[in-house]
Formats: structure tokens, C-alpha cells, sequence
């Protein structure tokens, strides 16, 4: 047995350096949300010869799939380009070489994969020579119907949630399970009921894993439930940082239906070790292939991931496991009471559904233990979630205004609804310790901590679900959409600028004229205009509309690339005082 031992350890070493060779880089920083930099054509440019190639540059390394990029004319005909490949030694930049264009409007979409496995998508257009008003406009129309047919399959979306939920759900059985029989109830291990459990949770996240191939391919390609079964949609999955991550966990799952059954037998420190870095392994691939993978301060929030997803794993298996099997055991022999004639036994009654109306002494330090595990595990998973949740919202306009935030806001209430329930667990502990110290003190039933972690146990399987669409929802930090503001002075006045969003694309932007003293003032006329200097680009005019005292406001303005702009505004006081001020406004 031994000898089997080592075996496994030498497997499970030779797998975890698979997985850091497979994954390749994962603790190199990578943006959270990919975003298009800068176009080349520009996007609405007229270009007096026809373009070699289109270029495209983002915020990180991009992994392109085969429709990265297309090209189409003004009716809608693709044109045939050579395969998106990098153009630049960082990855960010990706391109397609070009046939001799004719002269007209063409369309650009573009579709990529960020690194937290979250699609994007666009598209643009560009005119070639003297393109006629007519081709334009025509490029246009095709313009919104592409974007508009990129949206994805609500279907696909859908059941690509289930299978998330099953991964989690298989992760918390698997993971849980061999945690709970190695420091909970080591007797479990020889309890075929459990070992159901955990092949269950084995076979569940194999699964999903497998299927999660073919839903991202066709997710992150906006096509129909068929896509699923696209070889060439998968193949491009499997060429992406999930992709490469979801190979590494089949590896281990692989490997724990070898080990596992020789591991769960013995209770020597090696053996627990080789459970933990199991364990570890298992969750370290759910880690890398979300949003702790990546963003600012990824190593950090990979291990703080590490912790939460383990302390839920053990705290939701436990769970299951206590509801599931040890509180709805048969014993041989029959429970002690904890009256005050404790040393004659007490017969056992069965409940309905066949647990008893007492917990035996094995039962009550099964739950004893666990509870005292769990409030440890707990208290991870609260610091390392507000963790979390701070790095993936930064502000209160991204907690309440996007739906990541919402959604996180619905996990926390239903996490605080586990914590009632797990609060009357440790009441119930409480309780039978005093009756069995003191003898006078009724002991509470088995059924009525059946209920409350009957109650838990659901509410873990809504906190399951609620997690499983949080995973694939666009971190609030990248979604919100604040409002920048800044203050500039004159000779004369003073402007408060605010943009919103300050982000590429249209925005809003309001320009307050006050005196220095901060009181409304009413110029003469106030004119502005938005240059970006980095780029050779002709300034853009602003449309202002007055509204209150000295407040206007320029709607629905596009900004097409991100960078700092400048915003020059010319403000006439009087006949001969005119104050020529400048804001700079960052745009991401």
C-alpha cells in the first residue's frame, strides 16, 4: 500500500508541473477585461489608396480565434483577408493582410476572447477613395445588423450557466468531500453513501468540464446551441487561457480516480497532505480560468481565491455530507441519554426518513467538529470574498449600478442567510454540551438540526447558482461607467467639467461656467472642441446646449480612442474678455 502511495505522489507531482506548464504564465499580469485601443483604418477614416492591412490593438495579449477579424463591403460581401495573426512581440496588436481594395465603404467586426474568458465584440467602417454617400450609409446599416447578429444565443447562455452550476456543485461534493472525511469524520471514509457522493461530485465536474468546451466556443462565437458541437469552435477554446486551464483539471480529475481511494484510506500526515494538494490543485483551476487569473494584482488574488473557493468547498460539502449521510445514519448500538441515569443506555427511536429522534455520541462529535471547522472556514471565506469583491468593484457606483454588483449583492444576502442557519448549528452544539455536563438540561433532537442544515444546505446550493452567473459577468470595475470631473480656472472664471462615461464610444459631457467664487456666471458665449494630441486627428467641435446659469451640456458625443484628451473651451465674458481654458480628460 505504501508503495501505491508513493506512486500517487509521484503522479501528483509530475500533474501539478503540468498544470503550470499547460497553463503557461498564469501568474504573468493580464487585463480582467479585454478593450480595443486604437484601429487602423480609424474607424470612420477616408483613406485615398486602399489599406494593406487592418490592424487592431487592445489592452493585453489577445489569443486571436480564426474570425477575429472580417471584412465586408457595403453589400454585405466578405472579403477574403489572410488569417488574424500578432503583428507586434506583445500580443496585443492583431491583423489581417488585405486583397487591392476597390473604392467604396467597408465594414470591420472583430471578436475576441479576454483573458477571464469574457467575448467581445464590435465592429466599425472605413472608406476607400470617393466612396459615394450611398455605400456609406449602406455600410452603416450592415454595420448595426452584424453587431446586432453577434449578440449570442440566449439558449447557449443559458445552459452554459447549468454548466457552471454543475462544476461548482461537482467541486464542492469532490473537494468537500475528501476534506470532511480527512479532518471530520475519518470513519466516513468507509461509508459507502459517501463515497457515492464524491463519484457523484467526480463524474459531475468531469462533466461540465468536458461540456464547457463546447459552450465557450459557442458562446465566445455568438452562436446557435448547434456551435456546441463546432470541433473547430472547441479547437479554438482549447488554444485560450481557459482552455488550457479546463486540460489541466481533466488531468486531475484523471488522477484523483486513481489516488483518491488509496488516499482516503490511510490517515498518516502524507496522506492528508497529498488530499490537500489534491484539493488545492482542483480549485487552483476554477482560479486561473476567472477573474482571479487576471487583472491588476493577480498573484495576490489567486491565492485569496485559493482560500475562499476551499473554505466553500469544505463548508457547503460538509454540509451536504452531514445532511446527506451522518444525520440520517443507523447505529448498531443505541445512544446514551444525557439525563441524570446516563450510564444506563437509552433506546435508540428511528425518525421518520430514517434518522434517529437522538443523536448518538458518534453522530453529536461528527457535528461538534465540523461546526468548529466551519466557523474557522467561514471566516475565510468572509475576508477573502470582501477581498474579492473590493478588486472586481473599487467603488459604490460599480456595486450598485452593474449587474456584476447587483448580483454580488444578492450572493452576499444569501450567504447571510447560511450564516443564521449556521448559527443555529453551533447553538444546537452548544445545547447538548450543557445537557450532557450537567444532566439537567433537555438534549435537543437530531430532527431539528436535520432542519437547519437541511435549510443551509439549499441556501448554498442559490449561493452555488448565484456564483456560477457571477463567474462569467463582466467585473463591475470594467462595467461601471463613473463620472470623471475636473476643475479649471481663467482669468475670469472657472469651469466644472464633468464626462460620463469617460470611456471610448459616446458620452456625455457638461461644462460648468462659475465665477471664482463658485456662483453661477452667464458668458456670452461658450464654445469647445475635443482634440486628442497623441494622434493626427482634426479637433472635434462640440455641440453645446445651454441649459441653467452658465451650465452646458454636448450629448451623445463620440469619442472614438482612448487616451487623454484635451478639451478646449473658449469662453467670451464680454465684448473684448475672452478666457481660452483647457481640461484634460482621461478615456479609457
Amino acid at each position: 500500500m505504501r508503495g501505491a502511495l508513493v506512486k500517487a505522489a509521484a503522479v501528483l507531482g509530475t500533474a501539478a508541473a503540468a498544470l503550470v506548464v499547460v497553463v503557461g504564465g498564469a501568474a504573468t499580469p493580464a487585463l480582467a477585461h479585454a478593450e480595443l485601443l486604437s484601429t487602423q483604418p480609424a474607424a470612420g477614416e477616408q483613406l485615398d489608396t486602399p489599406p494593406e492591412q487592418v490592424i487592431l490593438t487592445y489592452n493585453e495579449t489577445i489569443d486571436p480565434p480564426k474570425d477575429a477579424i472580417e471584412v465586408f463591403d457595403s453589400k454585405g460581401d466578405q472579403v477574403d483577408t489572410g488569417p488574424p495573426e500578432h503583428t507586434g512581440g506583445d500580443g496585443a496588436k492583431v491583423g489581417v493582410d488585405l486583397p487591392e481594395l476597390d473604392d467604396g465603404a467597408y465594414v470591420v467586426t472583430w471578436r475576441v476572447t479576454s483573458a477571464d474568458s469574457h467575448p467581445i465584440r464590435g465592429a466599425y467602417t472605413f472608406r476607400v477613395g470617393e466612396a459615394a454617400d450611398a455605400d456609406a450609409a449602406e455600410a452603416d446599416a450592415l454595420m448595426t445588423r452584424l453587431v446586432a447578429s453577434e449578440g449570442g444565443d440566449t439558449t447557449v447562455g443559458t445552459l452554459f450557466g447549468a454548466v457552471r452550476f454543475a462544476g461548482f456543485v461537482g467541486m464542492v461534493l469532490l473537494v468537500g468531500g475528501l476534506l470532511f472525511v480527512t479532518f471530520v469524520w475519518p470513519a466516513g471514509r468507509d461509508d459507502r453513501r459517501v463515497r457515492r457522493l464524491m463519484t457523484v461530485g467526480w463524474g459531475t465536474w468531469l462533466v461540465a468540464t468536458v461540456l464547457s468546451f463546447g459552450f465557450q466556443g459557442a458562446y465566445s462565437e455568438g452562436k446557435t446551441l448547434g456551435g456546441v458541437f463546432d470541433t473547430s469552435a472547441i479547437g479554438d477554446v482549447l488554444g485560450t487561457r481557459p482552455g488550457r486551464v479546463w486540460v489541466a483539471r481533466l488531468m486531475l480529475l484523471a488522477l484523483v480516480a486513481v489516488a483518491a481511494p488509496i488516499l482516503t484510506r490511510r490517515r498518516d500526515r502524507t496522506a492528508t497532505s497529498l488530499v490537500i494538494a489534491l484539493g488545492l490543485g482542483l480549485v487552483a483551476t476554477i482560479s486561473l480560468a476567472g477573474h482571479a487569473g487576471s487583472g491588476d494584482w493577480a498573484p495576490l488574488a489567486f491565492v485569496v481565491d485559493l482560500f475562499h473557493l476551499g473554505g466553500v468547498s469544505f463548508w457547503v460539502g460538509g454540509l451536504t455530507l452531514l445532511f446527506a449521510v451522518v444525520l440520517r445514519r443507523q447505529v448498531a448500538e443505541p445512544a446514551s441519554t444525557v439525563s441524570a441515569a446516563a450510564a444506563e443506555p437509552a433506546t435508540v427511536t428511528e425518525a421518520p426518513g430514517g434518522a434517529t429522534a437522538d443523536a448518538t455520541d458518534e453522530q453529536a462529535g461528527v457535528v461538534a467538529r465540523f461546526s468548529t471547522l466551519a466557523f474557522g472556514a467561514v471566516v475565510v471565506i468572509v475576508l477573502s470574498g470582501t477581498i474579492q469583491g473590493w478588486r472586481q468593484t473599487r467603488s459604490l457606483d460599480a456595486l450598485f449600478d452593474t449587474t456584476y454588483g447587483r448580483v454580488l449583492i444578492v450572493k452576499v444576502l444569501l450567504f447571510t442567510l447560511m450564516l443564521a442557519g449556521g448559527a443555529a448549528s453551533r447553538q444546537w452544539v452548544r445545547r447538548r454540551k450543557a445537557a450532557a455536563g450537567d444532566g439537567t438540561t433537555t438534549a435537543p433532537t437530531l430532527g431539528s438540526l436535520r432542519r437547519s442544515i437541511g435549510l443551509e444546505t439549499a441556501v448554498a446550493a442559490g449561493v452555488l447558482a448565484v456564483t456560477a452567473v457571477l463567474v462569467n459577468t463582466i467585473p463591475g470595475k470594467d462595467a461601471a461607467s463613473p463620472t470623471f470631473s475636473t476643475e479649471v480656472h481663467g482669468a475670469n472664471v472657472k469651469l466644472e467639467v464633468e464626462v460620463s462615461p469617460p470611456k471610448a464610444g459616446v458620452a456625455d459631457i457638461e461644462i460648468d461656467v462659475q465665477s471664482h467664487l463658485g456662483e453661477p456666471y452667464k458668458p456670452q458665449e461658450v464654445t469647445a472642441s475635443l482634440a486628442l494630441p497623441s494622434r493626427d486627428l482634426p479637433p472635434i467641435p462640440l455641440k453645446l446646449t445651454p441649459g441653467s446659469t452658465g451650465v452646458y451640456t454636448a450629448d451623445d458625443v463620440e469619442i472614438p480612442y482612448a487616451g487623454t484628451w484635451d478639451l478646449a473651451v473658449d469662453v467670451r465674458v464680454s465684448e473684448f474678455d475672452q478666457d481660452a481654458l483647457k481640461a484634460q480628460i482621461p478615456i479609457k
